[in-house]
């Protein structure tokens, strides 16, 4: 697992030292404090698909809004030093922006494997042939976990699939009913938590010991009734495929349902909290 970072000049981080992370991790802090920089931190600086993220980034940000939280406008150089087990895994790899093809010469790039949901635009990186991946969910049988935590949501949901013919969508059938309805036309939470444990299926079937999703702004879309659910479904699920988890939120009540969800015995000692805030004199 990831246990500390060290990051300088990137984004709102001048110089800037976090240690003790755990399995599941959540960032929280005002407006503008850096929670979501500290996930592309991570991630830019540790997945392999990232240098391939950031060229697609600078092709597109002339004609794209949504390219312009993947262009550093800001800084052109990311040192971060990872800490992983007793051992520092790598020391100071150096992200250079203009020249990304020489970015990932480091034996950080063999050891993780990263999924970033990044909800204020789109999900990074997008599963290719989305389609062929979630039928070999179903023939594995893991579809059923889908399912089982869709019912946090909607209990009346009984069947999840897709059609050849309709590549890269997931229908939806409530019991009692004949029909398949398209994830499209459900809410938030139902295309949520989809995303949530797609992505962790994904990451299981990496070889990689370094597993490590990234969740930006967790609670939008999920009533907070529901949130210590969800909480409960993904420390499950991190548990059994040994993903380290990092999510941001502003919300008080995912705060509080984190927190309730820590002290169950099932996940005792799993769960770290931390808040970011601006240094008042730089």
């Amino acid at each position: 697992m990831l246990q500390s970072i060290e990051i300088e000049n990137f984004r709102c981080f001048e110089k800037t030292s976090i240690s003790g992370f755990e399995q599941i991790n959540l960032i929280t802090g005002k407006n503008n404090s850096g929670k979501t920089a500290l996930l592309e931190a991570i991630f830019f600086c540790l997945s392999p698909q990232a240098g391939e993220i950031i060229e697609n980034s600078r092709k597109t940000s002339k004609d794209s809004d949504n390219a312009k939280n993947l262009c550093f406008n800001q800084r052109t150089n990311i040192p971060l030093t990872i800490k992983c087990g007793t051992n520092a895994l790598s020391a100071n790899p150096r992200l250079h922006i203009p020249n990304v093809s020489e970015a990932y010469q480091t034996e950080s790039r063999n050891y993780f494997q990263l999924q970033f949901i990044f909800d204020k635009d789109y999900q990074i990186p997008v599963i290719e042939n989305f389609a062929k991946f979630f039928d070999d969910e179903i023939i594995s049988g893991n579809s059923k976990t889908i399912l089982q935590s869709l019912a946090v949501i909607d209990e009346s949901i009984e069947e999840i699939r897709t059609f050849g013919s309709r590549q890269g969508v997931l229908y939806l059938r409530k019991k009692g009913n004949d029909n398949y309805i398209s994830i499209n036309y459900f809410g938030d939470a139902i295309q949520k938590i989809v995303r949530y444990v797609v992505n962790v299926l994904d990451l299981a079937k990496s070889g990689k010991k370094g597993r490590i999703l990234l969740i930006d702004e967790i609670e939008n879309g999920i009533h907070y009734t529901a949130q210590a659910e969800v909480w409960r479904m993904l420390m499950k699920l991190c548990k059994h495929y040994n993903i380290q988890l990092f999510a941001t939120t502003h919300s008080l009540e995912m705060i509080k349902a984190f927190q309730s969800v820590c002290s169950e015995d099932e996940f005792s000692g799993m769960g770290g909290y931390f808040e970011l805030g601006r240094n008042p004199k730089s």
